[in-house]
């Protein structure tokens, strides 16, 4: 990653920490995106857990959109997604969901453009303490990809420093 990623990565997941005290994931209610991170707002998601272990998007940055050519706001990931595509994407908001852990993964858009993205998947809980949405950053390459392969290409755990400032 260059510099200019690796800052923003810095940012949303240091706005993630800072929310979420010493819980495991900031709740829901305590963010405010559009006052506290408006530069990175174009590249932010939110997706919602369904009771039946779905998920919805509940908002998608205009960046996201524009490179995606849809506006997925309010659609379920099954009205998306091919069914071998679903159930990579599913696993791996499962697995944040289920885990309660940031996840990195970089993929090249199907839609659009075929350039290289990082997401960045962080849990977000609900007033009760479960984990009920998903705060998501995207960041684009402007490097093209050329070449066919499996997707995603890699999954990442995202490591938070136990260490916090006092």
């Amino acid at each position: 990653m260059v510099s200019k990623n690796r800052d923003n990565w810095q940012r949303i997941l240091g706005y993630w920490d800072s929310k979420r005290g010493t819980a495991r994931a900031p709740r829901w209610r305590d963010l405010d995106p559009v006052l506290e991170i408006p530069r990175l707002l174009s590249r932010v998601f939110v997706v919602d857990i369904e009771s039946d272990g779905g998920f919805r998007f509940r908002l998608l940055g205009s960046e996201i959109v524009m490179r995606g050519n849809r506006n997925a706001t309010g659609r379920r990931f099954e009205s998306l997604y091919r069914d071998d595509f679903l159930a990579d994407v599913r696993q791996i908001y499962s697995e944040v969901a289920n885990s309660g852990e940031p996840r990195l993964f970089r993929d090249w858009a199907r839609a659009g453009d075929r350039r290289q993205s990082t997401t960045l998947l962080l849990p977000l809980l609900d007033d009760a303490g479960e984990i009920a949405r998903i705060l998501g950053f995207v960041e684009f390459s402007e490097e093209f990809v050329d070449d066919e392969f499996d997707w995603p290409v890699e999954i990442e755990r995202v490591e938070i420093a136990a260490e916090r400032a006092a």
